[in-house]
């Protein structure tokens, strides 16, 4: 973890979307396992997962934020949060491959639970069954397993408790 990282979100724009394109096209195809793909396959299979992906939030959480991550300035992920809700509902987050392992995922989540503390709220998401990493990571800042189906588990962290 690199202690030194300045991270912190601004809003996302609409100048943003060629970025946003790419870190969840790079993040699907991770997911899916489809370099291996036919190009004109993947290239249709990866669109349609991307307005998907971009989409469900929207429908789903329309009330939810969408920012970019930066790490020292550079653009390093994306994160969206709906704090409308109770408990409030981490959307997406990815971090880009090269900044991963660095603490910004750590960071980002840390100031999203000290957010809905202060107002009493937990922080639920839900998580690939298969993204053993961010599973971990979940776990070690407080998330409990609280529903979910094969596919995907709907994880929750209570309000951090004041002392």
């Amino acid at each position: 973890m690199d202690q030194h990282m300045n991270v912190t979100l601004r809003s996302a724009v609409p100048q943003d979307e060629d970025f946003l394109r790419e870190l969840i096209v790079q993040s699907i195809t991770m997911d899916l396992g489809a370099q291996a793909w036919p190009e004109s396959l993947r290239n249709q299979i990866l669109e349609m997962q991307y307005i998907g992906r971009r989409n469900a939030y929207r429908a789903n959480h329309p009330d939810a934020v969408s920012s970019v991550i930066l790490a020292d300035g550079a653009n390093a992920g994306w994160v969206v949060v709906d704090a409308s809700s109770d408990p409030i509902h981490l959307s997406e987050m990815i971090v880009l491959p090269e900044f991963r392992g660095r603490g910004i995922a750590t960071a980002v989540l840390r100031d999203i639970l000290q957010t809905a503390s202060a107002t009493g709220q937990g922080v639920q998401l839900d998580v690939s069954s298969t993204n053993i990493v961010a599973i971990r990571l979940y776990e070690r800042l407080g998330f409990r397993l609280v529903g979910g189906d094969p596919m995907h588990q709907r994880m929750e962290c209570p309000p951090i408790s004041k002392q």
